[in-house]
C-alpha cells in the first residue's frame, strides 16, 4: 500500500505514484522505449499531435503491407492499446489504428508512425488522480 508521497510501486508495466494530492500513473518507461525503438524513433524530438486530419492522401496509402509490416504493425498496435489505458491522450488514434489490425495499409503504417512520434515528445507524460475526485495528464 502506498501510503507516503514519493512512493511507487510498479506492476504489470504500470507505474503508481503517491504524490501529495493523490496518484500518478504513467506506464512503464521501459515500454515506451520497447515501441520507439521497434520504429526505429529512439532518438527523434517528436511531434506535438498524435494523429493529422490534414494530411493529404496519396495513391499508395492503399497498398496493403507485406508479412513482415503486417506483424510488425500488430505487434506495435498492440503495445499502444496497452499504454492508451494509461495515457488517454493516445486514446482515440490507437483506436483508428486497431481498426486497421487486421489489413493494415501503407496510410495506416503512416499514422501508426506519426502516433509513436507523439509518444517520443510525451514519453514522461502521468495521468494525475486527485484527492478531490478530478484528474489531469501532465
Amino acid at each position: 500500500m502506498l501510503t507516503e508521497s514519493g512512493q511507487k510501486l510498479q506492476i504489470l508495466g504500470r507505474i503508481l505514484e503517491k504524490t501529495a494530492t493523490g496518484y500518478a500513473i504513467s506506464c512503464s518507461p521501459k515500454l515506451v522505449e520497447s515501441v520507439l525503438k521497434d520504429e526505429g524513433l529512439a532518438e527523434t524530438k517528436g511531434t506535438f499531435l498524435p494523429g493529422d486530419k490534414t494530411r493529404k492522401k496519396e495513391d499508395e496509402d492503399d497498398e496493403k503491407l507485406d508479412e513482415e509490416g503486417h506483424a510488425h504493425y500488430r505487434r506495435q498496435v498492440g503495445k499502444l492499446l496497452w499504454m492508451s489505458v494509461d495515457r488517454l491522450d493516445l486514446q482515440h488514434t490507437v483506436l483508428r489504428l486497431a481498426r486497421s489490425v487486421s489489413s493494415p495499409t501503407r496510410g495506416d503504417a503512416g499514422t501508426l508512425k506519426r502516433c509513436i512520434r507523439y509518444l517520443a515528445r510525451t514519453r514522461d507524460y502521468k495521468q494525475h488522480l486527485v484527492g478531490d475526485g478530478s484528474w489531469q495528464v501532465v
